[in-house]
């Protein structure tokens, strides 16, 4: 044995194994410094960690007294939250930060749910010379783990986000409250609301017929079940409020007065309610809720209070219910003829985006914390202050970020800068509560939340006339605004008698930020009522009707509206939003999908093109009944709309950026990352995708705004093609070159049929009847044959039967020998259901009338009707439809008569009389060949030989061609807004 040997390799070995734990030592300490200066410039973000943010505390988790995270946040009314950093590669910080998930430290009721992974630049490592300079200004990559260590949920799902130090501030501040947690209070809130509003129903019919009237009177709107729940919201809020600021100033806890012996619960929280009133704040908060409480019967008090105590404990213990407006939200749900109205709630997560993408622009040195008061964000239709609340948090980050501590600018933002009105009282005083609640404890005197008057006054108000609520604003500086919390305008101190009326000055806004009401007057779910575009809160017929004329009258003095009735009244608060916001300012609308699209919202656009710039566009590309809304609660597909004024002498782009997401953000954490990467998008990328991390969060493709139908699509290259198209360009990707090819728009090679009013009606009763037919099923040889509505089962191929006959009414048979004249073989299609449906253009074997589906096309020559035919149903007509309707539900294009004639189509004039002759023998060829529902297009085999036809055979381009177009059309497949999440989609896709 060579004992030499062995004492030499144990020496290596051993100065090895030194070396080794020196260099640990050495990133040991290189990391304790880093987050010592880490959090040292954190606990500067945020006023809740000035004394609740540590770095490297030891002893936090009782059953791993060892285990040291790097940073710990465990602030008040929040969950305790875990940062871990390490150094590029940090091949284990993912590791450590998981396994921190579902530990409890020793100071919290709650584990932790949420932890968040940073990984530090190296250069930071090997040059620590002014490292808290440099921290301040690297850039990091991080991940939110949340749930459970074993199968925790990741942000972004793999890869990682990129940002600064205010960046990882923002993600702490959202990981603070999960997103779990939030759904489920949501829940036991609006089940505690549900279950006091029955107790007052039953004291209503048993003892105390007059409480209904005592709350509408306490609210200034109309008794009944709808103001019950209301009131019972408005309680649930203050006794949530009252938890906020329990023990501050000898405040007592809602527990403590509960299970105080002395007196009832009732009767104690009424006498807390009234000494923070007389002595601190609050008063629009209190002063109603007492007010609604007060009257409740003795006997029926307990149960309530029960009911609402308990429903309100779990958001109040984890300190959600400033961000996430839960009153607000469930408000929305209870709210009975919010249908009428059209008013539905903007989702906190879509709030958070839009709001994060106006502030953005807003043309402030966020540095300056002397100006932030001298903003002013305005809501013309604030409901109960969702999105307000979420540019006010927007705005507070950054001031934060600053180095300020907001809660010194929170009084001045309150009374100056911060402007809120709508038309329901108790909407308006929630929105009160939801801006007092970012710091409970901050006195303040008036706010700028107003109850503005709407229909004809009444009582003390008879005098003033009709009103419109905000939108008497257009072309008026001031207002009247009512009674909403016992005075016109809602105040943090003492009730008052001389409060100013609103007063918001032409231009005179920074961010108009609003999501206005969608009624219209041809709204057919309440087409029974006269003007339904004013028939909330029961409005009466004459009252609606004196409404409408106030609303023609404030039109009519306006230069150049945008408004159209039947776009609705989000057209008129386009009007008011531009009236007020100042050159420079920002303007960003949630809006129907259709005011990209709509004919009715042409005006709208123009506006935008011409006085506008930096326009930008997010839509929503998925699947799902609700899922392209940034909405509560309704069905059709919404836009966000941000756009900049410019000075009156500027000249537009006429540009916009559309901005396609994936899906809906699902917490506040995406969404403002989202809308941080679409901010940071630079002006010469034309199209692409937007990433977190490895994960596709958006598409987007800059165009001209006329090019709405870029919107709600995944595959921007789709859009590029038909923009291209539209110029008689065949471009497909993985194709070197375009090729022309000869299109025109309907209009100019034809006419349209007649409207299907104008022809008949199925329907026997309800004259003056405007066509001269009485539509009924055909039965034999009919004299007016028509092709009058859909059948799946008849329309499985380019020849389509007659489904119906018209029966000429009494006295009409000279109308209807004219209408005759406009009978032809072609017919197009006006509402086609992707998913379904095969056909968006059909030949009838002989000449009949087009229906409200089927309409009438007459070419100028009657060759030309099998051209158009085959185009049609080629893929890429499909897509020429498909890109000029609107798409506002999943897998359906619709049209109206008026859009039809601009659809896209094969030149006929530029056919030779052999390639006409070669369309008619392929007509015959494919008349009754069946195909597939136009979302299968991508394995029709029968559309894809029509392809050929017509691409190859008739327009003459290359066959090699038919590959990058076999790719496209499987793209087109693809979109959701095609196959509307169909069994049938490509899969992967569906």
């Amino acid at each position: 044995m060579n004992t030499n040997a062995t004492h030499a390799n144990t020496n290596i070995s051993l100065a090895a194994s030194l070396h080794a734990w020196g260099s640990y030592d050495h990133v040991r300490r290189d990391e304790s410094s880093l987050n010592a200066h880490f959090a040292e410039i954190l606990r500067r973000k945020h006023p809740l960690w000035r004394n609740h943010l540590y770095a490297e505390p030891a002893g936090v988790f009782a059953d791993q007294p060892l285990l040291s995270p790097d940073i710990f946040v465990n602030a008040r009314y929040s969950q305790p939250v875990v940062v871990e950093t390490e150094y590029v590669p940090a091949a284990t910080v993912e590791h450590d930060a998981r396994t921190r998930l579902g530990l409890t430290p020793l100071d919290s009721p709650d584990p932790i749910k949420q932890a968040i992974a940073v990984r530090v630049p190296v250069s930071l490592r090997s040059d620590q010379g002014g490292l808290h300079r440099r921290i301040a200004t690297a850039e990091f990559e991080y991940c939110l783990l949340s749930g459970d260590r074993w199968s925790p949920l990741r942000m972004p799902k793999s890869g990682w986000f990129s940002g600064g130090i205010d960046d990882i501030a923002r993600c702490i501040e959202f990981a603070m409250v999960s997103q779990s947690r939030v759904d489920e209070s949501i829940k036991i809130l609006e089940q505690g609301v549900q279950a006091a509003t029955s107790v007052i129903q039953d004291d209503v019919e048993v003892v105390h017929g007059d409480l209904e009237r005592i709350f509408g009177s306490v609210l200034n709107q109309q008794a009944g079940e709808q103001t019950n729940r209301m009131a019972m919201t408005i309680i649930a809020s203050a006794l949530i409020f009252h938890s906020m600021i329990a023990g501050a100033q000898d405040i007592p806890t809602i527990a403590t007065l509960r299970y105080d012996r002395s007196s009832s619960f009732k009767v104690l929280l009424l006498d807390t309610w009234q000494r923070i009133l007389d002595e601190v704040n609050y008063w629009p908060i209190f002063k109603v809720a007492s007010d609604l409480l007060a009257p409740i019967h003795t006997p029926t008090a307990p149960r309530l209070l029960t009911a609402l105590t308990d429903a309100t404990s779990v958001p109040s213990a984890i300190g959600v219910t400033a961000r996430y407006d839960f009153c607000g939200r469930m408000f929305q749900k209870l709210i009975i003829d919010r249908k009428s109205q059209a008013t539905f709630i903007t989702l906190p997560t879509s709030s958070a985006l839009l709001a994060e993408l106006a502030v953005d622009r807003i043309p402030m040195d966020w540095n300056d914390l002397e100006r932030y008061p001298d903003l002013r964000i305005a809501d013309f239709s604030c409901g109960t202050g969702t999105l307000l609340s979420a540019t006010y948090h927007s705005v507070l980050t950054r001031y934060r970020h600053a180095g300020g501590l907001d809660q010194q600018v929170h009084q001045a933002m309150i009374e100056r800068a911060v402007v809120g009105a709508d038309i329901m009282p108790s909407a308006a005083l929630l929105c009160t509560t939801q801006l007092s609640s970012v710091h409970p404890l901050v006195a303040f005197n008036n706010t700028r939340v107003y109850t503005l008057p709407y229909g004809i006054g009444t009582g003390d108000e008879r005098d003033r006339g009709v009103a419109v609520g905000s939108l008497d604003l257009i072309n008026s500086d001031q207002t009247p605004s009512l009674p909403s919390t016992g005075q016109r305008q809602a105040r943090g101190t003492h009730e008052g008698e001389d409060v100013n009326d609103i007063n918001v000055p032409s231009e005179s806004v920074d961010l108009v930020i609003m999501n206005p009401p969608f009624t219209r007057p041809t709204n057919h779910e309440i087409s029974d009522l006269p003007v339904p575009s004013f028939a909330g809160f029961q409005t009466s017929a004459d009252e609606r009707r004196a409404m409408s004329a106030q609303l023609k009258r404030i039109r009519k003095s306006i230069s150049a509206p945008v408004s159209h009735g039947n776009a609705g009244l989000a057209t008129n608060f386009i009007d008011l939003a531009h009236a007020k916001v100042k050159t420079g300012g920002t303007i960003a609308l949630v809006l129907p999908l259709t005011f990209v699209q709509g004919h009715s919202w042409k005006s709208a656009r123009d506006l935008l093109s011409r006085k506008y710039s930096n326009l930008t566009i997010a839509t929503i590309a998925t699947v799902g009944d609700h899922d392209g809304a940034f909405s509560a609660d309704t069905g059709p597909a919404e836009a966000l709309v941000i756009a900049t004024k410019l000075p009156s002498d500027a000249v537009s782009d006429k540009g916009a950026l559309f901005v396609n997401l994936h899906r809906r953000p699902a917490n506040l954490l995406e969404a403002a990352e989202t809308a941080k990467l679409v901010s940071q998008l630079s002006e010469s990328s034309a199209t692409g995708r937007i990433h977190a991390g490895d994960q596709t969060l958006a598409s987007y493709i800059r165009a001209p705004l006329v090019e709405g139908n870029c919107v709600a699509l995944r595959e921007s290259s789709l859009a590029a093609t038909m923009i291209a198209l539209k110029e008689g360009e065949l471009r497909l990707p993985r194709f070197r070159r375009g090729f022309h090819i000869p299109v025109a728009k309907l209009e100019e090679i034809g006419e349209r049929g007649l409207l299907h009013r104008d022809i008949g009606s199925t329907k026997e009763g309800q004259p003056p009847h405007r066509g001269p037919f009485k539509v009924r099923y055909r039965e034999g040889i009919a004299s007016y044959p028509m092709l009058w509505k859909h059948d799946a089962e008849r329309e499985w191929s380019m020849c389509v039967l007659p489904d119906s006959e018209g029966v000429i009414r009494d006295g009409c048979v000279d109308k209807a020998v004219d209408v005759w004249q406009t009978a032809t073989l072609l017919h197009f299609t006006l509402d086609f259901r992707l998913n379904s449906q095969r056909i968006s253009a059909c030949l009838s074997p002989h000449p009949s009338l087009g229906g409200r589906d089927w309409p009438n096309f007459s070419p100028m020559e009657s060759a030309w009707e099998e051209v158009l035919a085959l185009w049609a149903n080629s893929s890429l007509g499909l897509m020429c439809f498909w890109w000029m309707g609107t798409r506002q539900q999943q897998g359906r294009s619709r049209l109206t008569i008026s859009t039809l004639p601009q659809v896209l189509t094969i030149d006929p004039r530029a056919l030779s009389d052999s390639k006409l002759k070669l369309a008619h023998e392929t007509f015959e060829r494919f008349q009754q060949m069946p195909l597939l529902p136009a979302n299968e297009a991508y394995r029709d085999t029968t559309r894809h030989k029509l392809d050929c036809a017509v691409l190859v055979g008739l327009l003459d381009l290359p066959e090699d061609i038919l590959k990058p177009l076999a790719n496209m059309r499987l793209q087109w497949c693809s979109e959701p807004s095609v196959h509307g999440g169909k069994s049938t989609a490509p899969t992967g896709t569906a």
